[in-house]
Parts: C-alpha cells; sequence; structure tokens
C-alpha cells in the first residue's frame, strides 16, 4: 500500500505560494488555449468554406492573374529543349 504524504511536504515540493501562483496561472493559460484552438480552426475552416463558395459562385476565375512579357519562344530554338509545345 502507497503511503501517503503529508500536505505540509508536498507543498514544499511545489515551492513557495509564488510557484503555486504560477502553476495555476500557467494552467489556465492552458485551459484557454486548449478551448480556444478548435474554435479558431472551425472558424479558419468556416471562412475557407466561404470563400470557396463565392470562388465556385464567379465560374471559378483564375488564382494568379498577373501581366506577363514573352522573352523567348522555345518553339524556335534549334536544338534539344527542356520543354516542348507541340508533341515530338
Amino acid at each position: 500500500m502507497a503511503a501517503t504524504v503529508p500536505r505540509a511536504t508536498s507543498l514544499a515540493k511545489v515551492g513557495d505560494g509564488a510557484t503555486v501562483a504560477t502553476a495555476w496561472t500557467e494552467g489556465a493559460a492552458y485551459w484557454t488555449d486548449l478551448a480556444q484552438r478548435p474554435i479558431l480552426f472551425w472558424d479558419t475552416m468556416r471562412g475557407r468554406g466561404n470563400e470557396y463558395v463565392e470562388r465556385v459562385r464567379a465560374g471559378s476565375p483564375p488564382v494568379l492573374t498577373f501581366k506577363y512579357e514573352a522573352v523567348l519562344d522555345a518553339r524556335r530554338i534549334t536544338g534539344e529543349t527542356m520543354y516542348t509545345s507541340t508533341p515530338a
């Protein structure tokens, strides 16, 4: 059978009142974080879902659109190239 540790001894291992207060503060912060994480996760999922629905309703436009300038047309390069636009 396990021996019971007197309350004074167990508190002495923890430390003074400041250490106990720190433990309560850290515990409260942990439980607050534990409660907030799923809420923030599902709020993010809701926001992403709303953006997806808006995008689908808009006809799924391209995500990235920017102006560009063709510097070189690889179809006119002689020799082997890494990419080709027509089947070989």
